[in-house]
């Protein structure tokens, strides 16, 4: 895989050409956007973006339909934990530990909780990282 350039055109692209982009709108339906924190930096628009980079990123590498789940939520959930914008060395930790609540809320879990259940154990498995006072923390 060479450079590639994420100019605005370069990722409408992408995204048009995506082979899951049905997929993805049907678990964005899932989202539970009442339980996003609420905020303008931290908020909504900013779990969108991360959603945006995030699916080029899938394209790119070709992630499985399986992995689009984890792919979407991860983007969609990633600061729940959040209780303020400005630094928040724990908002990791806590975003991890309401993952299970969630999920098992999901409307997907009732129509599949045997898939839910491992999307849970998917997230919570991988190693979020934060730096406090210098020092790696990994959750």
């Amino acid at each position: 895989m060479g450079i590639v350039s994420f100019e605005i055109e370069n990722i409408r692209n992408i995204l048009r050409s995506y082979k899951y982009k049905d997929d993805v709108k049907e678990i964005l339906n899932g989202i539970d956007k009442n339980i996003i924190y609420k905020s303008y930096k931290h908020g909504v628009y900013h779990n969108e973006r991360v959603l945006i980079y995030s699916l080029v990123l899938s394209s790119l590498l070709e992630i499985s339909k399986e992995d689009l789940k984890l792919v979407v939520y991860a983007s969609m959930y990633h600061d729940i934990g959040r209780v303020n914008d400005s630094k928040d060395d724990f908002h990791g930790k806590r975003s991890a530990s309401k993952l299970d609540d969630i999920v098992k809320a999901s409307k997907t879990y009732k129509e599949d909780p045997i898939s839910s259940l491992d999307l849970i154990k998917d997230l919570k498995s991988t190693r979020h990282k934060e730096v406090i006072d210098g020092v790696v923390m990994h959750w």
